[in-house]
């Protein structure tokens, strides 16, 4: 819990460097001798609000590295002393080679999750601390760019449930491939001596050219996602920028520049964590996917598993 606070507070203070650079470009803007020291001031504010991040995030970093590699040993240890209560039969049963690639699948994917915790802190306290001042610098702007964001995260989510199946075969394949190919290379001898490298080779194609259907459509389906998401952004972030423009020079006949900029670094900001929420999302779907592969291997420990005989006996020689 306390590398999450860390997490947060560091990209809280992170959130002000837009707002410092924003205040000298204002100052700038109507220069006037002996302004010379608000200029340093907010200049040398944006370099300390980095060093306060840092100060937070370097050593919650170190921590979620550490817990992230103790998740994926204690899971790979956990699943393995399952295995062994296992009866015989079912090893039988199982190609090793399969449930090895989804064991393996299923320990890196946890393991990516836990070691990237700060990726969807840091998501979400950019777009909160970006929305906030965006709804303090003017109202109108705040709720344009709040349901954009709705709107592009409605996208997201649409374009993400037509993923998921394609995963999940594209996933299957991979196992398939992975009993193939262990079952070659362990059998290696045998492949010499009958001479089968042609014919094994030729079979290992086949079955590795069968995820390019649905390898196809998942790129299609993910880059269609990226131009719908990055068009609507830049449409709404001109948008708002001109809106603001004609309104300002409507109503004051002057422009300040400094307000300008932070509308501009806050809207680039919104679109840096739409384009890391895809991201990371679908990071998410696919480690979801990845770590679902290992279920069916859970659900026959639950219902399989027991304690061999004379293993009590056993554990006393050691």
């Amino acid at each position: 819990v306390g590398y999450y606070i860390a997490l947060g507070l560091a990209q809280a203070f992170l959130s002000l460097s837009p707002y410092t650079f924003g205040r000298a470009i204002d100052v700038l803007q109507n220069f006037k001798p002996g302004q010379l020291p608000q200029v340093i001031f907010w200049l040398l504010s944006g370099v300390g609000v980095m060093l306060l991040f840092w100060l937070l995030h370097g050593p919650a970093r170190v921590i979620e590295r550490k817990v992230a590699l103790k998740i994926q040993q204690t899971f790979r240890l956990n699943i393995y002393e399952q295995l062994t209560h296992l009866p015989l039969k079912w090893h039988q049963d199982h190609h090793s080679g399969n449930v090895i690639t989804r064991i393996n699948r299923s320990a890196t994917a946890l393991h990516r999750f836990a070691e990237n915790q700060f990726m969807y802190v840091q998501t979400i306290v950019r777009f909160i601390a970006a929305i906030g001042f965006l709804l303090w610098i003017s109202p109108s702007v705040g709720i344009i760019s709040l349901c954009s964001s709705l709107t592009v995260v409605a996208i997201i989510l649409l374009f993400d449930r037509k993923l998921i199946p394609l995963y999940n075969a594209e996933n299957d394949v991979e196992n398939h491939v992975g009993s193939v190919l262990f079952d070659y290379v362990s059998n290696m001898t045998t492949v010499l001596t009958l001479r089968l490298g042609e014919l094994t080779h030729s079979n290992l194609f086949q079955r590795m050219m069968s995820i390019w259907p649905f390898f196809n459509k998942e790129v299609i389906v993910n880059e269609t996602k990226w131009f719908v998401m990055t068009v609507l952004f830049s449409a709404v972030q001109a948008a708002i920028l001109i809106k603001y423009t004609i309104h300002i020079l409507d109503t004051s006949g002057a422009l300040m520049l400094g307000i300008v900029v932070m509308i501009f670094r806050y809207q680039l900001e919104l679109s840096q964590v739409f384009q890391d929420l895809s991201i990371y999302y679908g990071d998410i779907v696919r480690m979801d996917t990845d770590v679902k592969g290992v279920l069916p291997i859970l659900n026959d420990i639950e219902k399989l598993a027991h304690e061999p005989q004379g293993a009590a006996t056993a554990k006393q020689w050691h």
